[in-house]
């Protein structure tokens, strides 16, 4: 995760810390001010994380995302989408590209950078150019803040 999600993030839990440790919820025994007990298993469950919704069940975790107003979506990207980002990378780095004289695609830059057609790439070549393989969106107070991986 990039800082700025890092730091909304941090800001939810530290609300939800101070409402666990309300005097308040000291007695409570509500499931919700049990768990999650670590920020670890706070990100986990406003995830959806498999290991929480087996414990928890999936209604659980999209009540305790809602009650808390945050959602982690994490998904793996289509070879669709890695090659608009190969593209966008061609046509950002282009000039870097034949100025330093590295041979990450430049062929392929090179071409693409006209045409925007990017053929014969496969998944390998997304790996060489260091082309992210998933997304993690983090949607708070209806702002969505993606970031590639």
């Amino acid at each position: 995760m990039n800082k700025e999600q890092e730091q909304i993030i941090d800001e939810v839990y530290e609300n939800y810390v101070n409402w666990v440790e309300s005097p308040e919820n000291q007695n409570n025994k509500n499931e919700i001010v049990k768990i999650p007990v670590s920020k670890e298993d706070f990100i986990k469950t406003i995830k959806g994380n498999d290991e929480i919704v087996k414990k928890m069940g999936k209604r659980y975790c999209d009540k305790f995302s809602q009650e808390w107003g945050i959602h982690i979506e994490e998904r793996e990207l289509s070879s669709e989408e890695r090659k608009t980002l190969y593209r966008e990378h061609c046509m950002k780095n282009f000039w870097a590209l034949k100025l330093h004289g590295t041979t990450l695609h430049y062929e392929y830059c090179m071409k693409d950078f006209w045409d925007l057609k990017i053929t014969g790439m496969n998944e390998v070549d997304y790996e060489k150019a260091n082309i992210p393989t998933k997304v993690i969106a983090l949607i708070y107070q209806n702002e969505t803040i993606e970031i590639y991986e």
